[in-house]
């Protein structure tokens, strides 16, 4: 599904999708030129999103309308996330799954069109890896909160095979480097494998972190006088340590089996400071950097830009062009050239396209707006990394 995501996404890019891997599968059954196969790849995409439309007849309220006019208004439209949480009235978690669904759903129509067979077993390896990758979203994760819900989700299962799970007092500020979501499967993967190596027995947990870790230690004991099973890792747990860059080991004096994962710690917050004199786009953008390592702090322009640039001490500077009172271009001239700022690496951010002479001014990179959040993250990622 992130090969057929990310060829939506470009859908009016003409040299992207002449590039883009799902294209070969197209090539290869029609046997037409390059310019050719990008057009009709590009008809199949929108025949696929037509696809999703409900049958006549579905009242307008109806959920199954909800994946269609996601797909439609997100890649179609190119309508941006916060207006479209308030026109189709969604939460962003809501929306987020509707496109989700509206993806799958688009993935399998295009994969029986290129006569290519979409299943695989659900449970192997390379499954697992790119499910993760479509799913995750790295951020700071705190761990405490996650091993307990996974807990919950787990508990069933303890009760079935009368194991008790009791837990060491887990630090709340312990906080990992990735993904919420794949981080509490990872944890449920190894509760879970504990608990049916203990039947009958008990299975603890425990938090830890240091500078260069934090690690969940899942120990299982067997019931009294008997010793604990050592059922071998699943494939799953380690295709999502893998996906997570975490490690797994284990260890056991054959009463119990201890399974440790450790994480990466979650790295320090980055701040970012916007020039833009539109706090609509200053909020947007602080949506988008949202729990992805980064702070973002608004300067206005006028006199005191640089002074305040100074205070702040960025890690990087989003700058806007097209400012109230001032010239953007002169802004950059100034940050450029500045003892304390000129080092700080600067991203002109504006609906004007000119990134050759944003290059010549001292700019690190250029984003053409509107700007999507994949991008943005891209780029500041790649300039923090400096």
């Amino acid at each position: 599904m992130a090969e057929v995501r990310d060829a939506v996404g470009h859908l009016y890019d003409s040299a992207y999708l002449a590039r883009h891997p799902v294209l070969d599968h197209l090539r290869a059954f029609s046997g037409v030129d390059s310019t050719s196969a990008v057009r009709a790849f590009r008809k199949a995409l929108l025949d696929a999103v037509e696809e999703l439309r409900p049958p006549a007849g579905t009242p307008d309220d109806d959920p199954a309308w909800r994946p269609y006019r996601v797909i439609w208004h997100r890649f179609v439209v190119g309508r941006q996330l916060p207006a479209l949480e308030a026109e189709l009235a969604l939460g962003r978690r809501q929306l987020q799954r509707e496109q989700r669904r509206g993806l799958d759903a688009l993935s399998l129509r295009l994969w029986e069109r290129f006569g290519q067979e979409p299943a695989r077993r659900l449970d192997s390896p390379e499954a697992v890896r790119q499910e993760a990758s479509r799913l995750a979203r790295r951020q700071r994760v705190t761990l405490a909160e996650q091993l307990a819900r996974a807990l919950v989700s787990v508990s069933p299962l303890a009760e079935q095979l009368d194991v008790t799970i009791e837990g060491v007092h887990a630090d709340p500020r312990l906080e990992a480097a990735g993904d919420p979501t794949l981080v509490r499967q990872l944890i449920v993967a190894v509760l879970s494998l504990a608990i049916r190596d203990a039947p009958g027995g008990r299975v603890s947990f425990e938090l830890a972190g240091s500078d260069d870790s934090v690690d969940v230690t899942v120990t299982a004991l067997g019931r009294e006088g008997q010793e604990a099973a050592v059922s071998p890792l699943t494939a799953a747990i380690e295709a999502l340590a893998e996906g997570q860059q975490a490690r797994v080991w284990e260890s056991g004096d054959g009463l119990s089996r201890q399974i440790v994962v450790s994480f990466p710690p979650s790295p320090r917050e980055r701040l970012i400071a916007f020039v833009e004199d539109n706090p609509d786009v200053v909020a947007l953008f602080g949506r988008y950097l949202s729990g992805q390592g980064y702070l973002l702090l608004g300067v206005e322009e006028g006199e005191t830009a640089m002074e305040k640039l100074v205070q702040a001490s960025p890690d990087a500077i989003l700058l806007d062009i097209m400012l109230e009172d001032l010239d953007g271009w002169e802004v950059l001239r100034q940050l450029k050239t500045h003892p304390e700022l000129r080092h700080v690496p600067t991203v002109v951010c504006s609906v004007l396209h000119e990134p050759e002479l944003a290059a010549s001014l001292g700019a690190d990179a250029y984003l053409c707006k509107p700007v999507r959040p994949a991008r943005l993250l891209e780029c500041l990622a790649a300039l923090v990394a400096r």
